[in-house]
């Protein structure tokens, strides 16, 4: 689907309402450059990037391990 828009002189550009809704666009975006033009999607997020970001968990451990047996406290700050 194209979507004609329009960039003002400052570079915004307006998304239509019904396909900010749809793909929840809102706030931050991730804008990509791709090989034919740009690609705008839902700025990634989640739990994942927040202990990645500011708790510097190390991902790769926690995904290593069954929540069942490990504390939050143990994936954070290493203890047993």
């Amino acid at each position: 689907m194209v979507i004609a828009g329009r960039i003002d002189d400052q570079g915004r550009l307006v998304i239509p309402k019904d396909i900010r809704k749809k793909w929840r666009l809102k706030g931050e975006v991730d804008i990509v450059e791709v090989e034919d033009g740009v690609l705008i999607r839902p700025k990634k997020g989640g739990w994942k990037d927040f202990l990645i970001k500011k708790v510097k968990v190390d991902w790769n451990r926690a995904v290593a391990v069954s929540l069942e047996k490990v504390s939050v406290d143990e994936l954070i700050f290493g203890e047993s």
